[in-house]
């Protein structure tokens, strides 16, 4: 670690992210190689260069704009999570169901259960692409070079109003009622943001969307005696009060860290990720 300390002169909190790739690559010829493939090389951003970024991308940046600046820059990326099977399993059959209710015109259920008669499932011609997550409803900054998306769950339209409502389901098990944000892990607010992003996108493409957002939730009951072979869940729904007003400063920062040459420092005892990386150098140098 002195010696690093020395040859850098940076402390260990002032750790560029390059620095592990610096003293921890495998040595070829005598040089240390940090330099990514070709293949590699061509999917990387470089300034002036068209990319498209997707909602969980300003998520990823809003965690750790190292990381984000790794993954872009240097081709590192994060480590995957597992899969939620179950969770996608209840997400494709509640878009089944709003898709009867489009078709029939109905007002969804959970909206009847919440005294919501007037909001019914939205029917567009760009819907199949709105809820694909590679594609999405997107906008192209021409100022950024930038082309934004993001995969919505559903989306309801307010016969009063006319408005949009974003939607989004999510599945879970825990003990106790599932009402408001505070009943949501971090209150929520990772979902707040992804239902704001949402929100965004519809409004740059021209559509009059509401400030209030809608959590779907459906909560896996497990004080039945048995499984069998169906689960029961507790469906409830959650208002979300929207901001879009953060979002557009929060991309300008964006594109300005990828514009940068440099790699960021290491974003130590914030991200978990960085702390690792700077507690796996010690231990090997």
């Amino acid at each position: 670690t002195d010696k690093r300390k020395a040859e850098s002169g940076l402390d260990e909190d002032e750790l560029t992210c390059d620095e592990p790739l610096i003293y921890l690559k495998e040595k070829k010829k005598g040089r240390q190689q940090t330099e990514p493939s070709l293949k590699q090389a061509k999917s990387l951003y470089h300034s002036g260069k068209r990319i498209r970024l997707s909602r969980s991308q300003i998520e990823a940046f809003l965690s750790c704009p190292t990381c984000f600046w790794k993954s872009h820059r240097r081709g590192i990326k994060p480590v995957p999570s597992p899969g939620f099977s179950l969770n996608s399993a209840v997400d494709a059959l509640v878009k089944k169901e709003f898709d009867i209710y489009r078709k029939t015109k109905e007002t969804p259920d959970i909206f009847k259960e919440n005294n919501l008669p007037y909001l019914k499932a939205y029917d567009h011609e760009k819907l199949d692409d709105w809820v694909n997550v590679f594609k999405g409803i997107s906008y192209f900054n021409e100022k950024q070079n930038v082309e934004w998306y993001g995969g919505v769950d559903d989306v309801v339209i307010n016969e009063r109003t006319g408005q949009l409502h974003m939607v989004d389901t999510k599945a879970t098990s825990k003990s106790g009622q599932i009402l408001t944000l505070e009943n949501v892990y971090n209150d929520g607010e990772q979902y707040k943001r992804q239902l704001e992003i949402y929100g965004w996108l519809f409004k740059l493409n021209g559509f009059d969307v509401s400030h209030i957002g809608y959590l779907m939730y459906y909560n896996g009951i497990k004080s039945n005696q048995t499984m069998g072979l169906n689960m029961s869940f507790e469906r409830t729904l959650i208002e979300v009060a929207l901001d879009f007003s953060w979002i557009e400063e929060v991309t300008n920062d964006m594109v300005h860290l990828l514009q940068q040459e440099e790699c960021p420092l290491l974003n130590l005892n914030k991200c978990n990720v960085c702390t690792f990386i700077k507690n796996h150098m010690n231990l090997h140098l």
